[in-house]
């Protein structure tokens, strides 16, 4: 018999014994979503967030409404996208963005929507959180007003989220880093003394070089470059052109540096003046060219060409004085 203090009496009117404590289950805390942060993508202006959901289940609704006018805005095109991201962050602090681990996981007012990007399983593609998989484009999808969906999970948990934003240009993004370039320059002569020393002696010692060998040609295109840039971290002389870069990341989502592999988001990036006087101040047909500790520069192949005419001219210098030796030996 249970008595209202919570104790038990046995049937034979023995001894009080204590219930035992239950244990209360925690209560559910909801995650904190304005200390989330995901990488923002730099030819996508984020307008609002429609959907930012937890999927910890086998499948969960979405609900979400859209304004009539959604398909544009200021003169501006625009789109709806969703996005999913690993539950914890990465070191960094931002949202690990991932691929879909099966088609059929998204529906969308009854449509299954197709085609998913699928998860990377490129080690090289895991290692960085530079590498975007693609958005999930809504557009063909959704209408104007109330909109339901669900997503199905596979056993693995992520976030969902669904954005309607601005779409922006390559033109746009290349006037940013431009701006950015002019407020917060690359110092490339200080990079130029780490990579080379500053010609005292101790660093005389270290180094070998009191140059750095550049290519004018793009590492992507292969091109000669138009407009050199490089991120605010990457450790070499050597620039991308800048637009096929932007070209290159919007196709293929990735934000790596072409010539190191370093992570570079659309803010690290500038344009470099030293590399710009390289390319104004050489041929179009020059490939190769040297740039030494104090910004001065050359071109490669014609200083080689000077060495070696040099080099001839010595050799046949030398070869004339030792048959006028040989000739004053025989007359003596």
């Amino acid at each position: 018999q249970m008595h209202a203090a919570g104790s038990y009496q046995h049937a034979s009117g023995g001894a009080m014994k204590q219930a035992p404590a239950v244990k209360q289950a925690a209560p559910y805390q909801p995650p904190n979503y304005a200390s989330r942060r995901v990488r923002s993508d730099p030819f996508f202006r984020v307008l609002k967030i429609l959907v930012h959901k937890d999927v910890t289940t086998t499948s969960i609704n979405l609900n979400f409404n859209i304004d009539a006018q959604w398909m544009s805005k200021d003169g501006h095109r625009c789109s709806v996208r969703a996005r999913i991201f690993e539950l914890q962050p990465s070191p960094t602090g931002l949202l690990q963005e991932i691929g879909w681990a099966m088609q059929g996981q998204l529906m969308i007012m009854g449509h299954v929507v197709q085609p998913l990007p699928k998860k990377k399983k490129s080690p090289e593609h895991q290692k960085h959180s530079n590498y975007l998989s693609a958005p999930v484009i809504l557009d063909n999808y959704i209408q104007p007003g109330s909109n339901t969906g669900r997503v199905f999970s596979s056993g693995d948990q992520f976030i969902i989220v669904v954005q309607h934003g601005i779409l922006r240009t390559v033109d746009e993004v290349e006037a940013d880093i431009k701006r950015q370039t002019t407020s917060d320059p690359l110092d490339t002569k200080k990079l130029l003394v780490e990579l080379l020393g500053d010609g005292s002696q101790e660093d005389d010692d270290l180094v070998c070089d009191d140059r750095v060998e550049v290519t004018t040609k793009c590492p992507l295109s292969f091109m000669r470059i138009g407009q050199p840039a490089r991120g605010r971290n990457c450790r070499h002389a050597q620039c991308f052109d800048l637009v096929t870069f932007l070209e290159f990341a919007k196709r293929h989502h990735n934000w790596l540096c072409p010539i190191c592999s370093t992570p570079v988001d659309a803010t690290d990036i500038r344009v470099d003046s030293l590399f710009e006087e390289v390319l104004r101040g050489t041929s179009r047909d020059t490939e190769r060219a040297f740039i030494t500790r104090e910004g001065a520069f050359g071109d490669v192949d014609k200083q080689e060409v000077k060495a070696k005419d040099a080099g001839k001219k010595r050799a046949a210098e030398s070869s004339v004085d030792g048959s006028e030796s040989s000739k004053m030996a025989r007359t003596e």
